[in-house]
């Protein structure tokens, strides 16, 4: 990503409990290679992080029927791995600044060079705004224009039908209560400013991959690890898969 994360607000993330391999979780895959142009090193001591273990989140061991929080759930100061208390941080195994990190993420991902986006494009339902996403739609979506909004209190996707989002909107923006089951993939293809904004509490089951600016973050931005809305999300595209929770993109280290 091109700037800190998160720049501003709390990032609650679940992470994928065997992304390093078993056992090992990743919650965040970040960028650490000084030599990619027209981006900087992620410091992953800014902002507010909590990351914990799902049932830890979920404050129970079995997870519900529709992936969703049950009530109040969040990682527990006490239970979480990685967390900031006061002006002090505590960075833990799941964060992954790797100096090795791809510069072409894009390529990384879906396997062609950004500068091809347009076939990647062409296998998706192509949208001009997020206006019309609710808990009905499924596969994979394309947004082009100025804007991806998802409104508050606004469901994207299901957990039997979940979607891969991937907004190359110059704004990329959730509000109060909005969630999406399956994959948000922002991109700064077709606008180099292209930015993720989040307000209020919001919610994604599954995976979230930045390849643009992290903007305004006010409230808490949440990302709940799902291996099923995650890896359904792309398939019948044909795209790849992270495994990560939020990630600057994540090989699969299976």
């Amino acid at each position: 990503t091109k700037s800190s994360f998160p720049p501003s607000g709390t990032a609650e993330v679940v992470p994928n409990p065997n992304a390093g391999g078993v056992g090992v979780p990743i919650s965040v895959w970040m960028n650490a290679n000084g030599s990619c142009s027209g981006g900087s090193v992620v410091d992953p001591s800014s902002g507010s992080w909590a990351t914990c273990e799902m049932h830890e989140w979920y404050e129970t061991d079995i997870m519900p029927n529709d992936y969703a929080c049950p009530g109040l759930c969040s990682c527990d100061l006490a239970e979480s791995i990685s967390y900031t208390h006061g002006s002090e941080d505590t960075l833990g195994i799941d964060l992954v600044a790797d100096p090795a990190f791809p510069c072409d993420l894009f390529q990384f991902y879906f396997g062609v060079p950004r500068s091809d986006y347009e076939t990647v494009k062409g296998y998706s339902k192509i949208i001009s705004n997020c206006d019309a996403l609710g808990p009905n739609s499924f596969g994979i979506y394309w947004v082009t224009g100025s804007e991806c909004r998802i409104n508050s209190n606004t469901q994207v996707g299901s957990p039997g039908a979940p979607v891969m989002l991937i907004s190359a909107a110059t704004l990329t923006r959730m509000n109060g209560g909005a969630k999406i089951y399956g994959t948000l993939f922002v991109t700064d293809v077709e606008d180099g400013n292209a930015e993720l904004q989040s307000n209020g509490t919001n919610t994604v089951y599954g995976s979230v991959i930045v390849d643009g600016t992290l903007g305004s973050y006010q409230g808490t931005f949440q990302v709940v690890w799902n291996d099923t809305t995650s890896r359904k999300a792309g398939a019948e595209g044909g795209l790849g898969t992270v495994l990560g929770g939020w990630s600057d993109f994540h090989r699969d280290w299976e």
